[in-house]
C-alpha cells in the first residue's frame, strides 16, 4: 500500500465532512497486493428532545412510533 492511496482514502474521508458518526474502511488483497478499498460510511442525527418519539405496542402487537 503506497502513500498515494492513503491520502486518496484521506481526502474521500475529509469530503463526507462526518461531525458524528463513523468510517470504515475495508481492504480487499489478493496475492498479497491491494486491489481496492470500500468505504462505508454512517451519520448520526441527533434527535430533540421535544421531538423524541416513544414506541407504543398496538392491540396487533406491532410497536408503532407515536410522538411524546
Amino acid at each position: 500500500m503506497t502513500n498515494e492511496v492513503l491520502l486518496e482514502i484521506k481526502t474521500e474521508i475529509e469530503k463526507q465532512n462526518i461531525t458524528h458518526g463513523k468510517c470504515t474502511v475495508c481492504f480487499t488483497f489478493h496475492d498479497g497486493r491491494l486491489r481496492f478499498y470500500e468505504l462505508q460510511f454512517s451519520k448520526r442525527k441527533n434527535i430533540q428532545p421535544n421531538k423524541q418519539l416513544k414506541i407504543k405496542t398496538g392491540g396487533d402487537g406491532f410497536e408503532k412510533m407515536a410522538r411524546k
